[in-house]
C-alpha cells in the first residue's frame, strides 16, 4: 500500500481519508487538487470499494484519463473506475434508457454545425429583416437559455441587447427547433444534460442505475452550470457519498453558463458536509501569493483562504509599469522578451496575458516586426479575422484602385453580389488606367442597374473621398464609417469586435506611409509559432489551468480590465475580480503588470484610469513601488531610452500613483 502521509500534506490527507459523506474540497490555485483526486480513488479501491462503483466526472476526457492513469499506476484496479465528462456520461445513460427519454433507439447527436443548420431550416420565411440574428448566434442564445436557466428575453437583455426587438421571434424559433429535433430523433449538446437530469429523476433509473454508483467525485465544481449541479445532487442522493473539488475564486466562466452559486451553496445542499481547504501553493513564490491573497480578501462571495508558498518565501515582488500608449507598452515588452530569449530563457516560459484579445494586437504587430515567434491562445490570429480583412481591403482599394483581389472582397460585401456579379464589375475596370476618379466614373456609369447601381455609387463616393485624404488615421476613420453598416449586418457580435478596430487604427496611425503599412501587413504579419516552446500570448480565460515562470499581465486600464460591460452588473464585476486572481496565480516566479494611458493630453479619463482592481485594499502594498516607471515613446524615466525604441521619459500626473501611495 502507498504511504499516503509521505505523499500528501495535512489538508490533502484529510480530504483523501474522508471516505463517507459529502466533502467539499476548496482547492486554492496551485494547491495540488489533482493529487487529491488521484489518491482518493486509490484510497477507496484499497479500502475494498468496487472500482466500478466509483464515478469521476470532469470537464475534459483528458483530465479524467490522466487522473485515473496516475491512480492506476499505484494499483491497476483503479483503471476500472468510470470517468469522463458530464456529457459523455450522459450520452451513455441516454443510450441505455433512450425509450424512457422519449428518443428513438437510433437517435443522433448533432454537432454545433449540424445544430446551426437545423436552426436555419427552422427559420420562418417571414423572418426577412436583415437585422435578425444569424443561425449561429441563435444557436448561442438558445444554448445560453439552457445552460443558464434563463428565458430568451433574459439572455438578450444581458448579452444581445440589440436583438431584444426580436425576442418573440427567437422564442418561437426555439420552439420550432425543439420540434424539429423531436420529430427527427436528434439531440444536441445541451439536450444531453437536460435529458440526463430528467432520466435521473425517474424511479426506474434511480433503482437500476444510480444505485450502482456508491461514490461520486466531481472535478472543477466551480465551473458546473445549474443543470450539472442538479445532476450531481441526483447522483449522490441515494448514499450522500459525494466529493466535489474546486476553487470558488476561479469561477470565471459565467458567460458559458457556469454557476458560482453551485460551489458556494454546497454546504446548504449537503448539510453537515466536511469542508477541506487546500492552501499550500506548489506553484508561485510568496510575493506573488501576497498579491493574490489581497485580491482574495477583497472578494465578497467567497470561502476564506490564504495561500502560502510551499517552496519559497522569497522572490521578486510583482511590478507595475506605466506607458504613454499601447505602442510604447508593446515596444518595451517586445524588447524585454527579446532580452529574455537572448539570455537563454525558455520562450515557452514567457507568457503575456490579457483580458480581451484585442489588447494584444499592438504587441502582435511589434513581435511580428521583430520576427519573434509566438503562439496565441484564446482567439484567432488578429489579421485572419474577417472584419479586419474587410477593413484592410478597403484601405488597399483606397490606396491602389487596381488591386483586383481587394475589389473582389469589397464588392462581395454587398447583398446579392457573388462571384458572377463581382466579375462583371471587375471586367469593366480591369483595364482602367488613371486615378481614382476614372475608376469612380466607371462605377457611376449607367452599365449597372437597381441595387447594384446604388451600392457602386456609394462605393465610388467613399473611394474618392478616402483616397484624397493624406492623413492615414483620418482615412481609416472614413473606412470605418463606410464599413459600419456592413460590419453590423455581417457580425452579430459586432459590439464585441469594435476593440479590434481601435487597435488597428493605432497601427495605421503609427505607420509612416500607406505603402509601409500595407507591406508590413502582407510581408511581416505576426507569426505564430506552432512549436510548444514559443512565447505565449493568451486571454486569461484560456490560461486557466496553465502556469509559466514569467507572466506579463497587460492592459490594466479600467474598462479593459475589468471589462466595461461589467460596470453595472455586480455579479459580473465579481467574476472579473476572480479573473484577476486567476491571472496573478499563473505566475511561478515573476509577475509584471502594465498600463497605458492612450491620451495625448496626458490626463486620466474614465476610459484610461488605472484598473480599479489595483485600488483594492492591500494590492498596492503587494506591488514593488520601486519598479513603477513612466514610459513615453518607450523611454524609461531617468534611465534613458530602451534599446530598439526612441524617445525619452516624462513626468506622470500624480494621480497615476495614488493607488501606490494608498490615496484611493
Amino acid at each position: 500500500m502507498v504511504d499516503l502521509k509521505a505523499q500528501l500534506n495535512e489538508a490533502q490527507l484529510s480530504a483523501v481519508n474522508t471516505v463517507n459523506g459529502p466533502v467539499l474540497v476548496i482547492a486554492g490555485a496551485g494547491s495540488g487538487k489533482t493529487r487529491v483526486i488521484e489518491y482518493r480513488v486509490l484510497r477507496l479501491v484499497e479500502e475494498g470499494v468496487d472500482p466500478s462503483s466509483i464515478l469521476l466526472l470532469t470537464f475534459t476526457r483528458e483530465a479524467a484519463r490522466r487522473m485515473l492513469e496516475r491512480a492506476a499506476g499505484h494499483d491497476r484496479r483503479c483503471s476500472r473506475v468510470e470517468g469522463g465528462t458530464f456529457h459523455s456520461f450522459g450520452y451513455r445513460l441516454l443510450r441505455r434508457y433512450y425509450a424512457s427519454a422519449g428518443l428513438p433507439e437510433n437517435f443522433s447527436v448533432m454537432d454545433e454545425d449540424d445544430a446551426g443548420e437545423a436552426i436555419k431550416r427552422c427559420m420562418d420565411r417571414s423572418v426577412q429583416d436583415k437585422r435578425f440574428p444569424k443561425k449561429d448566434t441563435v444557436r448561442s442564445i438558445i444554448s445560453a437559455c439552457v445552460n443558464r436557466s434563463l428565458s430568451v428575453e433574459e439572455v438578450l437583455a444581458g448579452d444581445y441587447r440589440h436583438f431584444l426587438p426580436f425576442s418573440g421571434e427567437i422564442s418561437s424559433l426555439r420552439s420550432r427547433y425543439c420540434d424539429f429535433k423531436r420529430k427527427n430523433g436528434y439531440v444536441d449538446y445541451d439536450d444531453i444534460l437536460v435529458l440526463m437530469k430528467a432520466l435521473l429523476e425517474k424511479e426506474e433509473v434511480r433503482a437500476s442505475f444510480i444505485s450502482s454508483y456508491r461514490f461520486v467525485m466531481v472535478d472543477e465544481f466551480q465551473d458546473t452550470n445549474r443543470l450539472q449541479g442538479e445532476i450531481t445532487r441526483l447522483l449522490a442522493e441515494p448514499h450522500g457519498n459525494v466529493m466535489v473539488v474546486g476553487d470558488d475564486a476561479q469561477s470565471i466562466y459565467g458567460f458559458r453558463g457556469a454557476s458560482h452559486r453551485n460551489i458556494m451553496k454546497f454546504s446548504e445542499v449537503y448539510r453537515g458536509c466536511k469542508i477541506v481547504k487546500l492552501q499550500d501553493n506548489y506553484r508561485s513564490t510568496q510575493p506573488i501569493l501576497d498579491l493574490a491573497n489581497s485580491v482574495l480578501r477583497s472578494m465578497e462571495n467567497k470561502y476564506d483562504k490564504s495561500l502560502v508558498s510551499a517552496h519559497s518565501r522569497d522572490g521578486e515582488r510583482p511590478a507595475f509599469f506605466m506607458f504613454g500608449d499601447a505602442y510604447d507598452e508593446a515596444c518595451w515588452l517586445a524588447s524585454r522578451l527579446e532580452e529574455a530569449l537572448a539570455a537563454g530563457q525558455n520562450p515557452g516560459e514567457q507568457a503575456v496575458l490579457f483580458r480581451s484579445a484585442y489588447v494584444s494586437i499592438p504587441l502582435q504587430a511589434e513581435l511580428g516586426r521583430r520576427r519573434v515567434a509566438f503562439r496565441v491562445f484564446g482567439g484567432m490570429k488578429f489579421y485572419e479575422a474577417a472584419h479586419i480583412k474587410d477593413a484592410v481591403c478597403l484601405f488597399r482599394l483606397a490606396h491602389n484602385p487596381s488591386d483586383e483581389l481587394a475589389w473582389r472582397r469589397v464588392l462581395k460585401m454587398n447583398d446579392g453580389v457573388g462571384e458572377k456579379t463581382s466579375e462583371r464589375v471587375i471586367s469593366e475596370i480591369r483595364h482602367c488606367r488613371g486615378g481614382m476618379r476614372v475608376y469612380a466614373s466607371i462605377l457611376r456609369s449607367g452599365k449597372f442597374k437597381g441595387g447594384l447601381k446604388s451600392a457602386l455609387e456609394k462605393l465610388a463616393f467613399f473611394l474618392e473621398k478616402a483616397s484624397s485624404e493624406p492623413d492615414l488615421a483620418l482615412r481609416f476613420d472614413m473606412i470605418l464609417e463606410y464599413y459600419a453598416p456592413f460590419f453590423r449586418d455581417r457580425f452579430d457580435d459586432w459590439h464585441l469586435r469594435n476593440g479590434d478596430f481601435t487597435a488597428l487604427r493605432e497601427i495605421v496611425a503609427h505607420s509612416a506611409s500607406a505603402d509601409e503599412l500595407l507591406a508590413s501587413l502582407a510581408i511581416d504579419p505576426p507569426q505564430q509559432c506552432e512549436e510548444r516552446g514559443g512565447i505565449v500570448l493568451s486571454t486569461i480565460h484560456s490560461a486557466k489551468g496553465l502556469e509559466w515562470d514569467n507572466v506579463y499581465l497587460i492592459g490594466m486600464q479600467d474598462g479593459v480590465f475589468p471589462s466595461g460591460f461589467s460596470f453595472e452588473k455586480p455579479e459580473e464585476m465579481e467574476e472579473e475580480q476572480r479573473l484577476f486572481y486567476v491571472a496573478i496565480t499563473r505566475a511561478r516566479g515573476r509577475l509584471i503588470l502594465t498600463f497605458h494611458r492612450e491620451n495625448a493630453r496626458n490626463l486620466l479619463t474614465p476610459f484610461n484610469r488605472v484598473s480599479r482592481f489595483l485600488e483594492l485594499p492591500g494590492v498596492a502594498d503587494s506591488i514593488d513601488k520601486e519598479d513603477v516607471f513612466s514610459w513615453n515613446s518607450a523611454g524609461r524615466r531617468g534611465r534613458g531610452a530602451y534599446p530598439g525604441c526612441g524617445g525619452e521619459g516624462e513626468a506622470l500626473d500624480d494621480r497615476m500613483f495614488d493607488f501606490l501611495d494608498g490615496e484611493v
